[in-house]
């Protein structure tokens, strides 16, 4: 869309994009046409190190053979919460867990955050595929050569008052 729009000689006094933040994307054709815009991630970027980002950030670099520079994708970061999430349910569960143990000792959980990589801590005791109250999440600006966080504490937002999101069917 970025490089269409420079294409086509539109400016853009900004350019907020949901998606997109990724390491990858960092030198390829698209990465000038990005430049000053900003993109959102729902969790704490590698670039503001806390224990969660550098427990991840290591095992990536041993396992998936990550550089230093290099930070995990959308997909990545949710595979990894899915992971340590279901480790959790088993650990709670004991031993001997059942599907049924794990799902019960998982919507006991009343504080879960993945180590410190999500900008709110979440409680499957009471909101177990709920919508969340608020969405909160860092914002990134793509500069010359890497993303740059725009503040160090996630920007959060609720549902406008009369709405709501429903998960499910």
């Amino acid at each position: 869309m970025a490089t269409a729009l420079q294409q086509e000689g539109v400016k853009p006094k900004v350019m907020v994009f949901p998606t997109g933040y990724d390491s990858q994307v960092i030198g390829t054709p698209a990465w000038k046409a990005v430049q000053g815009g900003y993109f959102e991630t729902e969790f704490r970027p590698f670039s503001l190190p806390n224990a969660g980002t550098e427990q991840m950030q290591k095992a990536l670099q041993k396992y998936a053979h990550f550089s230093s520079t290099e930070f995990p994708s959308f997909s990545q970061y949710e595979s990894w919460l899915g992971a340590d999430l279901m480790i959790k349910g088993l650990q709670l569960a004991g031993p001997t867990a059942s599907h049924a143990a794990v799902i019960k000792a998982l919507r006991g959980i009343k504080s879960y955050n993945g180590n410190g990589l999500l900008p709110e801590t979440l409680n499957y005791s009471t909101n177990f595929g709920k919508d969340l109250p608020k969405s909160c999440g860092w914002y990134m600006k793509a500069e010359k050569t890497s993303f740059v966080a725009v503040s160090s504490q996630p920007w959060c937002g609720t549902d406008l008052p009369g709405t709501t999101t429903v998960q499910g069917g």
